[in-house]
């Protein structure tokens, strides 16, 4: 194999890349995790959930989750249905254990 063969092979190689990755974003129809209003962790985890499921409308091209609009839009919908975890109300130690034990305080 000559250079020119071999230089020739590396720029189709490229070409194909280019035209696959392309074809798989769908041009600007995706959105990535950089850009996303899910945030980075959750636009990653919503993508990887549905390439593992088999549901469209998500891609993995190299480091980029890709989400096309309508499945970007459904996400956004589940996450509003979720309810929302909310902090316990702190705790007064002190009250705690003299309820526990059965003190009371006596002025």
């Amino acid at each position: 194999m000559t250079a020119f063969e071999t230089e020739l092979r590396a720029l189709i190689r490229a070409e194909v890349r280019d035209a696959v990755r392309e074809a798989i974003r769908g041009g600007d129809d995706m959105v990535n995790q950089s850009a996303s209003p899910l945030g980075r962790k959750r636009h990653a985890a919503a993508v990887r959930r549905r390439v593992a499921a088999g549901e469209s409308g998500a891609a993995i091209v190299g480091r980029d989750f890709l989400l096309n609009r309508e499945a970007l839009a459904e996400e956004l919908a589940a996450q509003s249905k979720r309810p929302r975890k909310s902090k316990p109300a702190p705790v007064d130690e002190v009250a705690a254990l003299a309820q526990a034990f059965g003190l009371r305080r006596v002025s």
